[in-house]
């Protein structure tokens, strides 16, 4: 007997160390699958492989993977992996991924260094979450259920490391304080961040049911178990499931040799079971149909990631009478709203309506943090988005079959600011009229350039234009003539180092003007065939951010933006993705490592190398968002938007402050316009910021104190866009439009002092 173990232990070792002679197929579906699309979106290709083999490694305890190129994270459990050597016509190329192919390393020197030590594209990562104790005592279970051992108590205010959620976001896997162990903790005793529910589902649990009865849970035995629509071996296989996740049983065969969880049928040989499984009922007719959930496939990334909706959908509209809905009472802002008291707790969803996966509760008397969005209406319910202890979901305010109302106004209703006409200051400065409408600006320190679509003045035939003037130095010369050029239709514009202009055009040409001669160069074909925001290059000019429209509606209108990462160099894409509900504005972060977008749902980031998602902020009302930039040290995001009441009325304009390391609003906003913000601006040495306004007002701060130093406003004028420029940078370019019958533009040079 002793011969026999030891020749199996040989057997088991041969096998490990020679299984790249097997074929992969034998692999989990999905961590092959997760291995080859890694490889493709590193590789920048579609192509399908032509043959793979793997190497199994057991117990690695970092997101390495046993991979020796990379250090990797710690792993909160050691895990099984898989070594991929995947074949493509360009080569064979190594990934590694963990058995529940959560986890993902490029393996190979053959790929850029860049993308070996970052995560590859679509692949999860281990989210940071901290789960803080809001009950006088929270109780940690073995497993999601209180009736599972218990297996530590944990005080109030403490916090806890947390590795994985429940499938409805009622429980948390953390690890449990002085100790090595994980447990499980209900959402009712701790506050959970927004950032948890990034965490990967760790258990399958049939929600309220965990509760008040017996529950009984499995895990796989080892990396992985088939799971069947019958319970029997010969029966179809419709998914696996794998080491280091739990699933509840919901019924068992009269043998108990088979147990049914969400996805089908596991046989007991294959599985460990956890809790009171000896009161699952018996029910052989249950057919398995596989997993409900997300497949662990890496995918495109998705704003946040898990789910949740924080634009108003297209069928989620409210009626403008609100015919079949109670009429909303409450409205966006900080603390304008609470549950009503005496009722049950309002549940918080990823999405507008009953159906959406519950992420949390507000108990009854509660006053919500922030209404961030709202009002959406769905089979009779009235749904806000809002924010409590962190946490970002949909909840209703009303039910118009019950004819009930859930949340409450706090405060008044909202009334619009009756705004004071700025009274300008007394700045030098050169207005010059431009006899056509500005489509764009963009400026260097010494020059700025205007596209100008067909003048007005009834000479129709002429072309668009292109002005290119210089930044005067004194304002009280005479008005400076710039220099015309001629130009096909223009959708966008941009600048590069060393005073050079980037122009698209609309037959999608990217050309390239050298302002010290004005010699153009025609530069790469794109394919951008409609109107686009602003161009961003990075610091060297080599790669190019090209907003545009995934897909439109029958009537033409985009309903799906998208951002498009060019080499500017030799014109090809680096990769495409969808973001925003409209084409976007972008621009790279000051260090070239993060791509932030803006559009109506708020302002999203995204890592460069991999397009991964970074982050986002929410738009607090469903009105556009019109501009953004960074702080030249890149420690610093302003947007402007606007304020709107229930009617849709601006109440005031508004500049929002974002931290870009942690992608959160700070705490920070300046609510001076009366109207819309059109634009924001930083100076170029960080000193100063301005903010502009439909209102027609102009203000400028000092960015290390934020104490507005200017007020500046042109009569009858409305700025569209600022840039500061000049060869201290504190001469701001102003392009407004004239309010009068013309669309008569103008070009305003402002000189502001340097601080000292």
């Amino acid at each position: 007997m002793k011969k026999k173990v030891i020749l199996l232990g040989i057997v088991g070792m041969l096998l490990a160390l020679f299984a790249g002679t097997s074929a992969a197929q034998t692999a989990p579906d999905a961590v092959r699958e997760a291995a080859i699309v890694a490889a493709q979106n590193a590789l920048n290709t579609t192509e399908r492989p032509s043959d793979w083999r793997w190497t199994f490694l057991a117990s690695q305890s970092t997101t390495a993977l046993g991979c020796g190129l990379v250090t990797g994270t710690p792993l909160p459990n050691a895990m099984s992996a898989y070594a991929f050597d995947i074949t493509f016509t360009t080569g064979v190329y190594r990934v590694h991924v963990s058995a529940d192919a959560e986890y993902v390393q490029l393996c190979d020197e053959k790929f850029s260094a860049a993308q070996i030590e970052s995560t590859p594209e679509g692949t999860p990562t281990v989210p940071s979450c901290i789960v803080n104790v809001s009950a006088a005592l929270a109780t940690v279970y073995q497993l999601p259920s209180e009736d599972a051992a218990v297996l530590a108590s944990v005080g109030s205010g403490s916090a806890m490391m947390a590795y994985g959620r429940s499938s409805d976001s009622t429980w948390y896997q953390v690890a449990i304080p002085n100790s090595d162990s994980l447990g499980w903790v209900s959402l009712d005793s701790i506050t959970a961040p927004f950032a948890c529910q990034q965490l990967p589902v760790k258990a399958s649990v049939a929600g309220d049911s965990t509760t008040g009865s017996q529950a009984c849970f499995l895990v796989p035995a080892s990396t992985y178990s088939n799971v069947r629509t019958q319970p029997t071996t010969d029966s179809e296989q419709v998914g696996s499931i794998f080491e280091g996740t739990t699933w509840q049983v919901y019924a068992r065969n009269g043998e108990s040799t088979w147990y049914y969880i969400e996805p089908g049928w596991v046989a007991s040989s294959v599985v460990t079971l956890q809790g009171s499984c000896n009161a699952i009922p018996v029910n052989v007719e249950l057919v398995g149909a596989g997993t409900s959930q997300a497949v662990a496939t890496p995918i495109s990334p998705t704003p946040l990631a898990v789910g949740l909706t924080t634009g108003i959908p297209t069928d989620a509209v409210c009626p403008a009478s609100f015919t079949d809905y109670m009429a909303p009472r409450i409205r966006v802002g900080q603390a304008t709203a609470r549950v009503v008291s005496g009722g049950i707790p309002n549940r918080l969803r990823e999405q507008p309506n009953t159906q959406g996966s519950q992420i949390g509760q507000v108990n009854p008397g509660r006053t919500i943090d922030r209404v961030l969005n709202g009002p959406a209406c769905v089979d009779g319910y009235v749904w806000w988005l809002v924010e409590v202890d962190g946490v970002t979901g949909w909840t209703a305010e009303s039910s118009f079959a019950d004819e009930d109302y859930y949340l409450e106004p706090v405060g008044g209703a909202a009334t619009p600011q009756v705004a004071e006409t700025p009274i300008p200051d007394e700045v030098p400065h050169m207005a010059l009229e431009i006899n056509g409408t500005g489509i764009a600006m963009t400026t260097t320190d010494s020059r700025v350039l205007v596209a100008l679509s067909a003048p007005v003045d009834g000479t129709s035939t002429q072309p668009p234009q292109l002005l290119l003037y210089d930044v005067p130095e004194d304002m009280a010369t005479d008005p400076i003539v710039p220099e015309v050029i001629e130009s096909e239709e223009i959708t966008a514009l941009g600048t590069l180092p060393n005073d050079v202009f980037a122009v698209v055009t609309a037959d999608g040409t990217l050309n390239i003007y050298d302002t010290s001669s004005t010699a153009r160069f025609e530069g790469i074909e794109t394919d951008a065939d409609d109107l686009i925001s602003a161009l961003s290059f990075n610091s060297t000019g080599s790669i190019m951010l090209l907003p545009a429209c995934a897909t439109t509606d029958d009537e033409g209108t985009c309903t799906q933006g998208r951002i498009d990462l060019w080499d500017a160099v030799e014109g090809t894409v680096i990769r495409r993705q969808p973001a925003h509900t409209t084409v976007p504005t972008v621009l790279f972060s000051p260090n070239d490592q993060v791509i932030a977008s803006v559009g109506p749902d708020g302002v999203q980031f995204w890592d460069l190398q991999t397009g991964g998602f970074l982050g986002a902020v929410a738009s607090m009302t469903n009105s556009a968002t019109y501009d953004i930039t960074f702080s030249p040290d890149g420690s610093q995001l302003l947007y402007g938007t606007c304020q709107i009441d229930e009617e849709g009325t601006c109440i005031d304009g508004r500049v929002v402050t974002i931290d870009p390391n942690t992608f959160e609003a700070t705490d920070t906003t300046f609510a001076d316009h009366s109207d819309a913000v059109s634009a924001v601006a930083f100076s170029p040495d960080g000193d100063l910021w301005a903010s502009a306004s439909v209102d027609g007002s102009i203000f400028v701060y000092d960015a290390a104190t934020n104490e507005r130093l200017y007020t500046l406003a042109e009569e009858g004028v409305v700025p569209v866009d600022i840039a500061f420029t000049g060869a201290e940078g504190h001469t701001l370019a102003v392009l407004g439009l004239s309010l009068g019958d013309a669309p008569i533009n103008y070009l305003t040079f402002w000189q502001l002092d340097v601080i000292e």
